[in-house]
């Protein structure tokens, strides 16, 4: 399903037959120019939404492996048998919902180092790390890009370190510091007020 087609009911009914026939007119212009696959990923490269105007004759393992670098569904493209760790990480990267949408769920594919990668990039991404991956330097890292995402922290990984870096990018110590650590939180954050920075919304 092309990107239009999810919005499509969005669309004032009176202006839906002008722009989506607008919108197809310009996805023919951008299948007249695709020859190659090497012309397919250039293409993708430059415009990430190009990627769903690529012919399926043109949409091969080789195409996938290099498109995720720049649009991360096009791992969606991919059959089961010729998805690589390599790409799932290099979907992340370019696109942190691919961990929750199209990477397979088998820890195969699902390895430390991909949801390091997927939480760097949207800390929310948090919440489809298997347990068995959301260690501290995982959750360390997604706390760093949000401060909120404390909540998703499994408790015994609430460490003093990670509440402080909650604390800073919230700028208040929040409500989901276990209590032992509360007082040395405070402390910290009271020594350190300049090295406060905001980030992140409890609603992200």
């Amino acid at each position: 399903m092309l990107e239009y087609e999810r919005m499509i009911d969005d669309i004032p009914e009176n202006a839906r037959e002008e722009i989506v026939s607008a919108i197809r007119d310009e996805e023919r212009e951008y299948t007249k120019k695709i020859d190659s696959v090497e012309k397919a990923i250039r293409l993708v490269a430059e415009d990430r939404d190009a990627l769903y105007c690529v012919p399926p004759e043109f949409r091969t393992p080789e195409f996938i492996a290099g498109a995720v670098k720049y649009n991360g569904a096009a791992l969606g493209f991919a059959d089961r048998q010729d998805i690589t760790v390599q790409m799932c990480l290099d979907a992340v990267q370019s696109d942190p919902v691919a961990l929750r949408a199209y990477v397979p769920n088998e820890y195969k594919f699902i390895t430390p180092e991909v949801c390091l990668a997927a939480v760097s990039y949207n800390a929310r991404m948090l919440i489809y790390v298997p347990e068995i991956h959301k260690t501290e330097e995982v959750c360390l890292a997604a706390v760093r890009r949000n401060g909120w995402v404390i909540r998703d922290v499994p408790e015994n990984l609430r460490t003093l370190e990670l509440c402080i870096e909650s604390s800073r990018k919230c700028g208040k110590v929040t409500k989901y510091v276990p209590r032992h650590l509360r007082a040395q939180v405070e402390a910290a954050i009271q020594e350190n007020t300049a090295t406060i920075t905001i980030t992140g919304d409890e609603n992200d």
